[in-house]
């Protein structure tokens, strides 16, 4: 006796699978709505929590950053990435890479960071300083955020390590010794040990590049 198929059963599968293909439409068309949702709420969100006398100072104190040698721009992108970065290519980069992110992903960004140092909000609400980020990207450049970042780090650095802010800096080892150290000064103060760990451990990444280019 040959295999019976109930003649209903394509008919059932195909109507199935068209169920499942509309509802991924659905969930497709939602992802993109939410997430569209939100990167306008990002962009143009900042009216909501500032006023544009706010906006215009923490511009002004951004741009008035000091610039650093050549020497120490040229160490930082050998050791860390992300200088350059905006926030909004942070944003759109994770959007693809990790679809259901959460606003610390974009943690480390200079734009971002400069925006939540000079805003109380940030205590009490994370997309404020996010939609401030975005706001101030309009204005003033990754550069210059990172600038404003390292002399606010610069300064906690050479306080709480009772070091001569003219000097510091005066040549590679002091570079590096800041930038292992520069966002948990208050940490390394009392572990010195952990910081030359650190330093000696930036120093030996310098040493493999500089290989690594000799070859």
């Amino acid at each position: 006796m040959g295999l019976m198929i109930n003649p209903n059963y394509f008919h059932r599968v195909s109507s199935r699978n068209k169920k499942i293909i509309h509802l991924l439409k659905w969930l497709v068309a939602l992802f993109i709505i939410w997430h569209c949702f939100w990167y306008v709420h990002y962009r143009y969100g900042s009216r909501l929590y500032y006023s544009k006398e706010e906006i215009r100072h923490i511009v002004e104190t951004i741009r008035n950053a000091p610039a650093y040698s050549d020497s120490f721009y040229i160490i930082y992108d050998q050791l860390y990435k992300g200088r350059h970065e905006t926030i909004s290519r942070r944003y759109l980069k994770e959007m693809v890479n990790n679809p259901m992110f959460h606003e610390n992903v974009l943690d480390g960004n200079f734009q971002l960071l400069a925006a939540g140092s000079l805003t109380k909000l940030k205590i009490y609400y994370k997309k404020a300083s996010v939609c401030l980020a975005f706001r101030i990207s309009e204005e003033v450049s990754p550069e210059e955020c990172f600038n404003y970042v390292m002399y606010d780090n610069y300064t906690r650095y050479c306080k709480a390590h009772k070091l001569n802010t003219d000097t510091a800096l005066a040549d590679g080892e002091g570079i590096i010794r800041f930038l292992a150290a520069h966002d948990k000064s208050m940490f390394y103060r009392g572990n010195e040990t952990k910081l030359n760990h650190k330093t000696d451990s930036l120093n030996a990444i310098l040493c493999r590049l500089k290989t690594q280019q000799l070859q």
